[in-house]
């Protein structure tokens, strides 16, 4: 959860509660069969703010690999 941007806390704590408020419960038997859809038009911007600010100051080499999917 430390390394989860708040878009990415958002959605686990939303996918919880619909879980719950469904009465669903992820077993080994279903697990392979429960997923969410989730739509964003943009993700975190706090993170592209850090990604692009170290980009554009320090360079590529300088970017925190974790980012790049956090982006995504």
């Amino acid at each position: 959860m430390r390394r989860m941007d708040k878009i990415a806390l958002i959605t686990a704590a939303s996918t919880r509660m619909a879980l719950e408020d469904a009465g669903v419960q992820i077993t080994q038997e279903n697990r392979d069969r429960v997923g969410i859809i989730l739509g964003t038009a943009f993700g975190a911007t706090d993170v592209t703010v850090q990604f692009a600010g170290t980009l554009l100051t320090e360079g590529p080499a300088s970017v925190n690999p974790i980012l790049v999917p956090t982006l995504l």
